[in-house]
């Protein structure tokens, strides 16, 4: 028996049904890859092929794909699930979802994704600006929702996309709390015989992230050369929990290579003395992750638990402001740039992308090389004056 061929988009038949009414049957692509049938029925033929020229003008606008009749709450839970989840990272798409179900699903998930004008997206950014989110969260919510029906608008199932032109909100400068000064040589002094003291060593004086330091691989640091390798980052993720996440050809600037002082080289060194010491206590108990900092039976170590049982107490015990882990970075940006290191090099150890990053942070504490720049200038050109 041949095969029925499948009926392209537009195509159908006209007939009239034993209770004497037209009904046009034709067929549409959907977005999710699949095609339906569709039918519509009218009591005069007149009136059916009127509808039947509209319906085909428009299925042609759109590639043959039907309009939706979705609402945007129900796109983007399809959206997540079809599109985002598995092509980018467990994070990525935790942030993503976070976005759907706290920013966009209250307040435009409810109309339908045709329907969707400028005008409700421009409401959408006062409502969230009104209720106390910053401008850059704005911003990303913003762009997820642009992202998201800039697919639809390329499957047909809208013409445009109505987030374009609407304008987001202006970028702030972003805040940070370093410690000052003395401040940190108080929390160091203070945290110097915790058994963590080599890891918050490394976040105030080499300025790495939490992630990067908590999936620090035993064989990233090179004791005979001085220097440490960050390659790879622990994160957490609703899927599957704590797991390390390498550092890929998208995140060229975060791998890179640190080097070490001798305090910290023995501080590092003290560490895996003791970490060894702990796995023969911990004997088969022992979880091996292949990680330099871990819990004293060889797993990762937990973000909350570090901040609240170790690092807040030592913020307090050393009379220092509760800031976050993350301003130790901060910090050592500052104190860095207040010692004469040139915004590149801070760059370049920091792990950012692009010098603009490190200038929307700590451009204002930037040496002003511009009076020693023109005296040199001026001294170069008197001298070939003279020459003249």
């Amino acid at each position: 028996m041949a095969k029925r061929k499948k009926r392209a988009p537009g195509e159908g038949h006209l007939r009239q049904r034993a209770d004497k009414r037209w009904e046009w049957i034709y067929t549409v692509r959907l977005w999710n890859g699949r095609s339906a049938q569709k039918s519509i029925i009218k009591r005069k033929q007149s009136d059916l092929m009127r509808e039947r020229r509209r319906v085909l003008a428009e299925l042609e606008q759109t590639g043959g794909y039907a309009r939706t009749d979705l609402n945007v709450d129900e796109y983007l839970k399809l959206w997540l699930s079809d599109s985002v989840e598995g092509s980018v990272k467990d994070t990525t798409y935790d942030g993503y979802e976070q976005i759907v179900r706290v920013h966009l699903d209250p307040r435009v998930g409810h109309v339908k994704v045709r329907d969707l004008t400028p005008a409700h997206v421009i409401d959408l950014k006062n409502e969230e600006l009104d209720a106390g989110y910053s401008p850059r969260t704005v911003r990303y919510v913003l762009q997820t929702l642009g992202t998201a029906l800039e697919q639809a608008v390329m499957l047909g199932m809208i013409p445009h996309n109505p987030t374009r032109g609407v304008k987001k909100p202006r970028r702030t400068k972003p805040k940070i709390n370093p410690l000052r000064h003395e401040e940190a040589e108080r929390f160091l002094a203070t945290a110097r015989g915790d058994r963590l003291y080599p890891l918050y060593l490394l976040a105030t004086r080499r300025g790495m992230r939490e992630g990067e330091l908590l999936g620090l691989g035993e064989h990233h640091v090179d004791f005979d050369k001085g220097f440490l390798w960050v390659q790879q980052t622990l994160v957490r993720s609703k899927k599957r929990g704590l797991n390390i996440q390498e550092y890929d050809a998208k995140s060229e600037s975060s791998h890179r290579r640190i080097p070490l002082s001798q305090d910290q080289l023995e501080a590092l060194w003290v560490h895996r003395k003791r970490r060894n010491a702990e796995k023969l206590i911990a004997g088969s108990g022992w979880k091996e992750s292949g990680l330099f900092f871990t819990t004293k039976v060889g797993t990762p170590l937990n973000v909350q638990s570090l901040t609240y049982r170790s690092y807040r107490p030592l913020l307090e015990k050393a009379g220092c402001p509760r800031v976050r882990f993350h301003d130790q970075r901060h910090t050592f940006a500052v104190l860095a740039l207040q010692n004469g290191m040139p915004p590149e090099v801070l760059k370049k150890t920091l792990g950012h992308s692009s010098i603009q990053i490190t200038i929307d942070y700590y451009g204002h504490l930037f040496p002003d090389y511009q009076d020693e720049v023109l005296g040199r200038m001026d001294d170069a050109l008197a001298t070939l004056d003279r020459a003249v």
